[in-house]
């Protein structure tokens, strides 16, 4: 059995912890122990959102977990747009609000701690709406057809909605048929069905209908008389009013510069008025030349 003098020795010679080193291992030990686990992985649901003029929003929320699949709650997750003129964002936490801004392609970005997950966001626009013509001139009571070329992605309605400014002189159909109503110009816009921000437009200029009437429309006369025609005629200011006559058959009646129907011969003949200014605006007159009666003999009983 060793002395009491050894044992002391050998009790001197061994090093144990000290309570210092004791009390600062159990605290870095209760520090590991309780402190929040790092960031692993964000899940964003939904991953991708597609936006268009009748969609312009849609929310996105991001779970954040640790590496054991467990989630973290009071995660901090920060937001960015890799393209803010096609696509913002706003976020609350782990929840955020994507809007549509314009039409393209961006990504979304979450972030929470050294870790990072992607929304892909497609925004569908309207890009252009192209009337044809862009000027158009009718005359009353006549018509004329619009069309308009809308430029949108796939998926998008490419209709249009007619609309004018001033109805009572050129209204149009739901289909872009113009018809002149009165004189005057008037302003025919088509909008897009699918985003009412697209639109085009076309002057209408509306001119009075160009006409000739001739009075009377039938006359009845005998060979060797004479009958005058009267025409009326209606032009855009500034144009002649002046007309040329024609006759369908001289050998049964002719007709002077000034619209005298002279008869020659029993028949009937088409005398045609022509407008100067427009040789397609014409009028007519039926001639019947009868037969004259030269002597009447009364035989008595």
């Amino acid at each position: 059995m060793p002395s009491s003098t050894a044992l002391t020795s050998r009790l001197a010679s061994h090093r144990f912890p000290s309570i210092g080193a004791l009390a600062l291992g159990f605290a870095l030990a209760g520090c590991s122990d309780n402190g929040p686990a790092p960031a692993a992985s964000i899940a964003l649901s939904p991953s991708s959102v597609s936006l268009s003029p009748s969609t312009t929003t849609a929310q996105v929320t991001a779970t954040v977990r640790d590496g054991k699949g467990n989630t973290l709650g009071g995660s901090t997750v920060s937001w960015l747009s890799s393209a803010p003129s096609v696509a913002t964002v706003t976020a609350t936490g782990t929840s955020a609000t994507i809007t549509a801004v314009g039409s393209g392609s961006t990504t979304v970005t979450a972030t929470s701690g050294g870790v990072s997950a992607p929304v892909q966001v497609q925004v569908l626009g309207v890009r252009s709406v192209v009337v044809t013509p862009v000027n158009a001139s009718i005359r009353v009571g006549d018509a004329q057809t619009l069309t308009a070329a809308v430029n949108a992605d796939a998926g998008l309605s490419t209709t249009v909605v007619w609309a004018s400014d001033n109805p009572a002189i050129a209204s149009v159909s739901t289909s872009g048929v113009v018809t002149g109503v009165s004189v005057g110009t008037a302003t025919v816009r088509a909008t897009s069905s699918a985003d009412s921000r697209f639109s085009a437009t076309a002057t209408v200029v509306v001119s009075a209908q160009r006409s000739v009437t001739v009075a009377p429309t039938t006359v009845s006369i005998v060979a060797g008389d004479v009958r005058t025609l009267v025409p009326t005629v209606r032009m855009d200011a500034g144009l002649s009013t002046a007309v040329t006559w024609r006759t369908s058959a001289a050998g049964i009646a002719t007709v002077s510069a000034t619209g005298v129907v002279t008869g020659v011969s029993n028949g009937i003949a088409v005398i045609t008025a022509v407008a100067v200014a427009d040789t397609l605006v014409r009028a007519t007159a039926a001639v019947t030349v009868l037969p004259s009666i030269r002597a009447v003999t009364v035989t008595p009983p």
